[in-house]
């Protein structure tokens, strides 16, 4: 995908992030407290009253931004121009403290660039989607780039990866075969879409 898709993407993260956070308001702990967006291609946090905002990043085009359970973390993809797949769209995957620090970019076995992170219900893990063998087949602006997509699951500590489904030779200029997973509310499974249509496996 080109730039401007990837935009796109970060502007409908904001927008499930705030609405999947004003959702939680009921629940107990500081994430239900928080919500987390992007603004002008950065992420902040702030309350849900409104206060309290803060800017988490300052640096490449950043997007779909999750929290933590506990509200004390932030994970969230970022693209610069440095990144391994510069014509994808994809970035890498960061985390940082929603009080304030350094973002910290987490490295996943087999995977070279990533986006969509959302947390296991305990905070140990990630689930999302991830960019390998990446090959360009033609020229210029006849160009096409194919990869191998996947949802995969890391343990956000040791960065053991495993990938859960995984499509080969995916041609990515005709749209991503994978989006927006997310684990179920007891970690037992997780959901995203695939080609518009709902999946759903189970992790044991």
């Amino acid at each position: 995908m080109r730039t401007r898709g990837f935009l796109a993407l970060a502007v409908v993260a904001a927008v499930l992030s705030l609405a999947a956070a004003a959702g939680a308001a009921d629940a107990e702990g500081s994430a239900a407290e928080t919500v987390a967006f992007v603004r002008q291609g950065n992420i902040w946090v702030a309350r849900v009253d409104g206060t309290g905002e803060r800017r988490l990043t300052d640096f490449g085009v950043c997007g779909g931004p999750a929290l933590s359970p506990d509200g004390k973390h932030a994970a969230f993809h970022c693209r610069g121009d440095q990144d391994i797949y510069p014509d994808t769209g994809f970035g890498q995957i960061y985390l940082v403290e929603t009080a304030g620090g350094e973002p910290r970019r987490l490295k996943f076995e087999g995977v070279l660039a990533a986006e969509r992170p959302a947390f296991s219900p305990d905070g140990k893990s990630l689930v999302f989607v991830g960019l390998s063998e990446v090959k360009k087949k033609g020229k210029d602006d006849e160009a096409q780039i194919f990869a191998t997509m996947s949802v995969s699951i890391a343990d956000i500590q040791s960065g053991k990866t495993r990938a859960v489904l995984r499509h080969k030779n995916a041609m990515l200029d005709a749209g991503y075969i994978y989006s927006h997973p997310a684990f179920s509310p007891t970690g037992s499974g997780f959901s995203g879409s695939r080609a518009a249509a709902m999946s759903r496996v189970g992790l044991r």
